[in-house]
């Protein structure tokens, strides 16, 4: 009789024990699955899908080439369909769409496009759809993807990038993987410097420190910074090395000193400064022997060093680039 009762309470126990298990795996399961649904809910939220449309009045316009930062350039099948279209989803990018440049080329240099890049957004895609009007008229446009990059090839983020002549005329910022796409003009043939024409010149790829960082930009190859939009496609890269650089306070005599160096490092001196808040009437306003103008915010106007200091800035970041 002991016997018999040691095993039934053995028997129930384990019983008892594998109830719980069986309940204790129901729950693991249960939670295990509402996170997975919370983690779907949540790419959902911030997943967006983008249809690209190439249209030529109402006519569809097939294998048109498309680029951009962000990580698009990475994905596959990057052609507009016989129906014209090309779509991704945004949770395949590296960042929000709003932060994706995208642009897009003929590979056989028939076609002009408007707007000649875009930033995907629901303002400008209406339920998702970019259109993009495509002409035989107009600029023909070809596409650079250029990358910052440190010496060991990773990638530098927020590099501020200009290209002259860029129909894309606000610049580009790198992305983190050192990446930013212009559209240029294409040219017909090579590019000559040496001529009277200005309509086969080489373009410039040129890069800037950001705030607080003082950047050194060493370009490889014998074209360096220069490109040639003579094909539907360019690539080209720029070693960058930053260091950390206090950024000084804004005051009544705040001192500036601009280099003006070739893409080599060279130093180019003679260039001329235009500007405004004051900067037009200042009597040395070249760069020196060595590629040097210097500056204070004591020679700008009243207005410039007293209602607001983001005119100083303002009115140096007009000296150099106007």
């Amino acid at each position: 009789m002991l016997n018999l009762t040691t095993r039934l309470s053995i028997t129930t126990i384990l019983d008892l024990l594998e109830h719980i298990q069986a309940k204790l795996t129901t729950y693991v399961q249960v939670f295990f699955l509402f996170f997975v649904a919370l983690a779907l809910a949540s790419n959902t939220a911030t997943a967006e899908v983008f249809k690209l449309v190439f249209l030529e009045g109402t006519t569809p316009v097939p294998n048109i080439q498309i680029y951009g930062n962000n990580g698009l350039s990475r994905l596959p099948g990057r052609t507009s369909s016989i129906s014209g279209e090309w779509s991704f989803d945004t949770i395949d990018l590296l960042a929000d769409a709003s932060s994706a440049t995208i642009t897009y080329t003929d590979p056989n240099g028939q076609f002009s496009f408007d707007p000649p890049t875009l930033v995907p957004n629901r303002s400008i895609c209406t339920a998702g759809i970019c259109e993009i009007k495509v002409s035989r008229t107009g600029t023909i446009q070809s596409v650079v993807e250029w990358r910052t990059r440190t010496a060991q090839g990773n990638g530098v983020a927020n590099i501020a990038l200009s290209l002259n002549g860029a129909l894309n005329s606000c610049g580009a910022v790198s992305d983190s993987e050192g990446y930013s796409v212009f559209a240029v003009p294409r040219l017909t043939g090579a590019c000559n410097d040496g001529n009277s024409s200005l309509a086969d010149n080489f373009s410039s790829v040129l890069a800037t420190s950001p705030a607080g960082m003082d950047c050194t930009f060493t370009y490889s190859g014998t074209r360096r910074s220069r490109i040639c939009a003579n094909s539907a496609q360019i690539n080209g890269s720029v070693s960058v090395q930053c260091t950390p650089t206090p950024i000084k306070p804004i005051t009544s005599s705040t001192s500036y000193e601009i280099r003006v160096i070739t893409d080599s490092g060279s130093a180019v001196p003679g260039v001329r400064f235009y500007g405004n808040n004051g900067i037009q009437n200042i009597i040395n306003n070249t760069s020196d022997g060595v590629g040097k103008w210097a500056i204070s915010t004591s020679s700008l106007s009243v207005n410039a060093k007293w209602v607001d200091p983001r005119l100083i800035r303002r009115a140096v970041a007009d000296a150099i680039f106007g």
